[in-house]
């Protein structure tokens, strides 16, 4: 069953972001995981929360979006994404 992870990316360093998505992005795909839509302009049409880049990437199973975001192919990536952003992570089966 398809599992997606709902990324919520507040970056502090534009430079930074552009360095992990160079790093990352190979690593997803190579895990089976899609990028189905990733947006800065997402329309807030309920409640108040002003999120940063949205992002919404598709999976083949939760397992599998686990186990990207566990990797060692991934582990750079994230200590860039971890050092210089604030991320909310939602993983939905």
């Amino acid at each position: 069953m398809p599992a997606y992870i709902v990324a919520d990316v507040t970056w502090f360093d534009a430079d930074r972001a552009e360095t992990y998505s160079k790093i990352a992005y190979p690593t997803l795909v190579a895990a089976g995981g899609k990028i189905l839509a990733a947006t800065s302009q997402g329309e807030v049409i309920e409640g108040d929360r002003r999120p940063g880049i949205l992002v919404l990437i598709e999976f083949p199973s939760a397992s599998d979006a686990r186990r990207w975001l566990d990797s060692p192919e991934y582990r750079p990536a994230r200590k860039v994404r971890q050092q210089f952003a604030k991320t909310n992570l939602v993983l939905v089966e």
